[in-house]
């Protein structure tokens, strides 16, 4: 449970943290495929984990760290199971 802003905020901060500060500020198809991680909240519980493979199927590179912090944190991994 939370609010969506936060949710935001510590994707944010966790792209921040990560060193892609730049590339999210610099390359706008990166910047909104970070943006659709929060973006998942909004999707019935069953889709979340489908949609979240899409996602990370099509993520860069680059992103790949977010995709981790995102997942541990918020789809968790045991969920998958």
């Amino acid at each position: 449970s939370g609010c969506f802003f936060h949710l935001c905020q510590n994707v944010y901060r966790s792209v921040t943290r990560l060193g892609l500060k730049t590339l999210y500020s610099e390359n706008e198809n990166f910047a909104q495929q970070i943006r659709s991680l929060p973006a998942l909240v909004f999707l019935p519980a069953a889709d979340v984990i489908p949609t979240f493979d899409e996602i990370k199927d099509q993520f860069p590179v680059e992103g790949e760290p977010v995709l981790k912090y995102f997942e541990e944190n918020y789809i968790g991994v045991k969920s998958r199971l």
